[in-house]
C-alpha cells in the first residue's frame, strides 16, 4: 500500500507578492517558518537599531545611513530568495518523501 498524496505546488508569484508586501511571509507560505521568522526579525533588528543609535548618538549621521541602507538589501534578499526557494520547494516536493535504501 504505497499511496502517493497528490502535492500542491507553491505558486511563486503568490510568494513573490507575499514577501513583497510583508518580508517573511513569501518564505512562511512556502513552509520556510525559521527563515520567515529570521528575516522578520532581522528587519525589526535593524529598524530598532537605528532607532536606537538616532536617539542615543543623534549627531552621528553615517551610523544611521548605514544601518539604513541594509534595510533595501535586507527587502530585496528577502524577495529574491522566496522567488528562488518556491522553485525549490516545489522540486522537493515533486521528488517524494526520502526513503531509506536504494
Amino acid at each position: 500500500m504505497n499511496e502517493s498524496v497528490p502535492y500542491r505546488k507553491k505558486r511563486k508569484w503568490l510568494a513573490g507578492l507575499l514577501a513583497m508586501f510583508v518580508p517573511g511571509i513569501g518564505h512562511m507560505y512556502l513552509g520556510l517558518m525559521q527563515k520567515g521568522v529570521a528575516i522578520m526579525m532581522l528587519l525589526a533588528l535593524n529598524i530598532c537599531g537605528i532607532v536606537f543609535v538616532s536617539m542615543e548618538f543623534g549627531d552621528n549621521v553615517l551610523s544611521i545611513v548605514l544601518l539604513s541602507l541594509l534595510i533595501p538589501i535586507i527587502y530585496f534578499y528577502n524577495l529574491f530568495d522566496a522567488l528562488q526557494s518556491a522553485e525549490m520547494v516545489n522540486d522537493r516536493s515533486a521528488a517524494g518523501p526520502a526513503g531509506y535504501g536504494w
